[in-house]
């Protein structure tokens, strides 16, 4: 037997030689392919950014599948079947808990699916498909994911139809006449619809496919193009191949970044593609080592952040990052040549001459493209005034700054932001921090990685002066990009890929020196570079790529168009009931209505004004005829009744004052109250032109399910209060009495209550204290109505709605109860509730409500409630079945022309005629009213 032991032992020690022996040969081969002719660097170059690029369109197209509709199916299935079981489990064992009901019931159901796997397979299938088609086109295409993309789909369709951009030429200019009104917006060369046409073209050379489809590919395409210089960039900066393929992995992969560039037909592409490829091209001809190759690069530079300026509005901080690059590199070879290897006077001149090289040529190349395009293809700017627009990147850094702290609304003659301004409310420009862009890589450690990355390029002086320069590069770029998040959380996707270029110089620099160095200490030199290299590469591709690549698939598989069948069809019924109208609704959905309908909108995602309150006050005010007024007066032209006004009086509290006045007042009455105020007849007719006018065309009103949730912006827009406005921001560094005097002039307060108004704006803290103290922003409690049953005494409403926490207890507004003798008895009650476990925490809480409101045959009755403990009505009201609904809001909502077109389905309204009420397969309701102007 030991003879045996020792046999077997002997065949295994031979067998682990021979692995060894193996491996050895194996990564020695794998290691000796850089040295073959047909692996080279730039054939392994190509390899590797066509597998990212494939990887890509592989992922993102997923979307145009829409995988979560058997999702959708799936839970349908479930939420049908599970309840059933989880009944009849408490009708048999009443004594159990919820959570072992739950328990009981997914066993029950993972049995029951078991046993009928085929059948409910079907249903799965059948049912995803029905969701499926609700998201497509009558041709099968899927609708375009997002918003902002049905704006290009449209411009690229009306391009397609006239050959040229918008959808009419008015007076020799093309002008898009379904944005702003029926004033519509001038438009010159878009190239980004330019791009999509050509895209549109692209695809038909190989079949004949719809816009729709094209446009859906359209940002997948452009993005995947990205990584090209992505690799190109990080190659660069890390030297070597490695650093290029984890660029552009993490570049394309990065949820941060992926999540930006989801939806379809939209620009994020330009704001990756033109300052990488400028920047690549920038530092090629900062390095290059000919004239010939520094002029080429120089001028590709340039021309790509020509594309930039007139593809997107913040090109101006790639052009600054450009002029501090090129200084900061000057001063580089300057310092370095002096103080590092002590070169005479001449030569510390000629190591700076690159720079000055550079910076020529990159300049002729933005200006050769400023002729190009100013002088052949956009005729609607002249060449002098885009090269004007050049100089501005320095003011356009600073109009940022203010624009986004400050909250500037731009017009003649004004001074102070005296309207609401809609960047405060865009969600994708909500006010960030460094700490959550930095959570947003993956957290502390991936910035550590970063900042390893720059410190790992200093380190590399000895191969190359260059690389302490990129590492300056880097952490110029990285800090502006992360003074960029503060102003926005859209640009946590900037602080992402310039975070990557980072982590690719030092995988850069750890698969090239350090696999170099550790590599020489085997005996077997190749083999220890190999093992090295795979151990390096393997394990940032494993922590890195992977985890981004699973990320990102969760985020395209969970992809959704915001728009689906009964959007559509909604959209249709206004285009086929007037051949010239206006669609007046919440703003953001603008593009999607102009490029369905094809009628115009009150305003867009792109363009909005001052009339995120007269629209916010048409929705929030409960006079009707209010509404109208406004509604009229923006038909007739939008804001120009306003801007004419701040024109002739050059002020703008007294313009603002004014036409809050006449849009009230009938023609008669504006023209009496103008010419009382010195107006001459000119000058009258010119503002009661775009208030008062007899063309009225055909205005619909669109209230949905997403406007509940958005009830907090247009409330707060449309009750803004323009006295403490003025008072806050215009007369902020006045004299405490000279403001008193400005304020009683210009609104008429009392001596005390001007300043009381003064002192308190002057008492705020903070800007978004002020925005409060200027209007709330009142909203529904909840989305929906809640359900209520009644006996003889009283109403009980189920709410369950969360309106606050105490530590890690959760706060519900559990039941209304209304008295049905006398509503000022009405009982609000409020639970703890631990959130894990769903179980009742404390003792309840009985709060009487602010008022309750009454809907009646023929009229809101509010009935107010003395000593209420809380800020929130109660609207009760019946559906259209007689069955007893209420909704929990705040006051300045309660009896507004939303709830009354909305939740009341348009009772107690006089201009409003019903079009069309629709519920979506998702359940949203969508309600069409056309205003009648009487």
């Amino acid at each position: 037997m030991a003879e045996k032991r020792k046999k077997d032992s002997d065949d295994i020690s031979i067998d682990l030689n021979r692995l060894k022996e193996s491996a050895k040969k194996f990564f020695a081969a794998l290691y000796s392919l850089k040295d073959s002719k047909y692996f080279t660097s730039t054939t392994i170059a190509i390899l590797l950014i066509l597998a990212l690029m494939a990887t890509s369109i592989v992922i993102r197209s997923q979307q145009y599948t829409l995988p979560i509709t058997d999702v959708w199916a799936e839970q349908t299935i479930r939420g049908n079947i599970i309840p059933q079981i989880e009944q009849q489990i408490r009708a048999e064992n009443p004594g159990l808990t919820d959570t072992r009901v739950r328990e009981l019931a997914q066993q029950q159901y993972n049995a029951y699916y078991q046993a009928n796997k085929a059948e409910l397979d079907a249903q799965k299938k059948s049912m995803g498909e029905q969701f499926r088609r609700q998201l497509q086109d009558e041709n099968g295409n899927t609708y375009q994911t997002g918003i902002d993309p049905w704006l290009f789909y449209s411009d690229t369709k009306w391009y397609l139809r006239n050959g040229f951009f918008g959808t009419e030429i008015v007076d020799g200019e093309q002008k898009f006449m379904l944005r702003n009104g029926r004033i519509g917006i001038t438009y010159g060369f878009q190239w980004i619809s330019y791009i999509g046409a050509l895209t549109h073209y692209a695809f038909n050379l190989f079949g004949d496919y719809d816009l729709m489809f094209t446009g859906f590919f359209y940002q997948t395409i452009l993005v995947t193009l990205t990584i090209i210089f992505a690799f190109l960039l990080g190659r660069k900066l890390g030297g070597n191949n490695t650093a290029g393929f984890f660029a552009g992995a993490l570049f394309a992969f990065m949820p941060a970044i992926f999540s930006r560039t989801m939806e379809t037909f939209d620009t994020d592409w330009v704001t990756f593609l033109f300052p990488i490829a400028t920047i690549w091209a920038l530092l090629e001809a900062l390095d290059a080592k000919t004239l010939r190759s520094r002029i080429i690069y120089g001028a590709a530079s340039g021309i790509s952040l020509g594309f930039f300026t007139v593809t997107w509005g913040g090109w101006w901080y790639t052009f600054n990052l450009v002029i501090l690059t090129i200084i900061m590199f000057f001063a580089y070879k300057y310092i370095t040549a002096k103080y590092l290897h002590k070169e005479k006077k001449a030569s510390i001149i000629g190591s700076a001459t690159p720079a000055l090289v550079v910076l020529g040529v990159f300049l002729g190349g933005l200006i050769l493209f400023t002729f190009f395009n100013y002088g052949l293809v956009d005729r609607n700017v002249s060449v002098g005034e885009g090269l004007l627009r050049l100089t501005s990147a320095p003011e356009q850094t600073f109009r940022f700054v203010q624009e986004f702290t400050g909250g500037a609304v731009t017009g003649a003659g004004e001074q102070y932001p005296l309207w609401p301004n809609v960047f405060r409310t865009v969600a994708e420009l909500r006010r960030s921090s460094v700490g959550d862009a930095i959570q947003g890589i993956g957290g502390i450690l991936v910035f550590l990685l970063v900042v390893a990355g720059i410190a790992s390029l200093v380190l590399r002086y000895k191969e190359s002066d260059m690389y302490p320069f990129y590492a300056l590069v880097l952490a110029a770029w990285l800090a502006i990009m992360a003074y960029s998040v503060t102003t926005g959380i859209r640009f946590h996707a900037f602080f992402a890929y310039v975070s990557a270029f980072c982590i690719a110089a030092l995988l850069g620099t750890l698969a090239g020196p350090v696999v170099k160095k550790i590599g020489g200490w085997f005996e077997n030199e190749s083999l220890g570079k190999g093992i090295m290299y795979i151990i390096i590469f393997g394990g940032a591709f494993l922590l890195l790529v992977v985890p981004s690549i699973q990320a990102s698939n969760t985020i395209v598989r969970n992809s959704v168009p915001n728009f689906d069948d009964d959007w559509v069809a909604a959209m249709h019924i206004i285009r086929d009931s007037s051949e010239r109208a206006i669609i007046t609704s919440w703003w953001d959905f603008g593009h999607f209505f102009q490029a369905v309908a094809e009628r115009s909108v009150t305003f867009d995602g792109g363009d909005q004004g001052q009339r995120i309150y007269w629209v916010g006050k048409s929705l929030s005010t409960s006079d009707e005829g209010e509404a109208v007024d406004i509604l009229r007066m923006l038909n007739c032209g939008q804001e120009e009744s306003y801007r004419a006004l701040l024109s002739i009086t050059g002020n703008q509290i007294r313009a603002t004052n004014l036409i809050l006045e006449i849009t009230r007042m009938s023609e008669a009455e504006a023209r009496q109250r103008l010419q009382t105020e010195g107006f001459s007849v000119t000058d009258t007719e010119r503002v009661l032109r775009h208030s008062h006018c007899d063309d009225l065309i055909d205005n619909y009103l669109i209230v949905s399910e997403d406007m509940v949730a958005k009830s907090g912006v247009w409330a707060h827009f449309g009750n803004w209060n323009f006295t403490r406005s003025y008072a806050y921001y215009g007369l902020g560094g006045v004299p405490l009495d000279q403001g008193v005097r400005m304020l009683m002039e210009e609104t008429g307060l009392e001596e005390g209550a001007a300043r009381d108004t003064l002192l308190a704006a002057r008492r705020l803290a903070s800007e978004r204290e002020a925005e409060q103290w200027i209007s709330p922003t009142p909203s529904y409690l909840m989305g929906r109505p809640a359900s209520c049953t009644e006996n003889d005494d009283a109403i009980g409403c189920d709410i369950n709605v969360q309106v606050g926490s105490q530590g890690a207890i959760a706060i519900v507004l559990w039941r209304a109860i209304i008295s049905k003798d006398n509503y000022e008895d009405t009982a609000l009650i409020l639970r703890g509730v631990d959130p894990l476990t769903g179980n009742v925490v404390g003792q309840q809480t009985t709060l009487r409500p602010n008022a309750v409101v009454v809907a009646e045959e023929d009229r809101l009755v509010r009935y107010d409630v003395p000593d209420s403990g809380t800020d929130l009505d109660v609207l009760l009201f019946e559906n259209e079945f007689g069955q007893k609904r209420v909704m929990v809001s705040n006051p300045l909502l309660t009896e507004s022309m939303f709830t009354r077109l909305f939740f009341l389905d348009g009772k107690y309204t006089d201009n409003f005629e019903l079009v069309d009420d629709r519920t979506t397969f998702r359940g949203q309701r969508i309600i069409t009213y056309k205003i009648d102007f009487g």
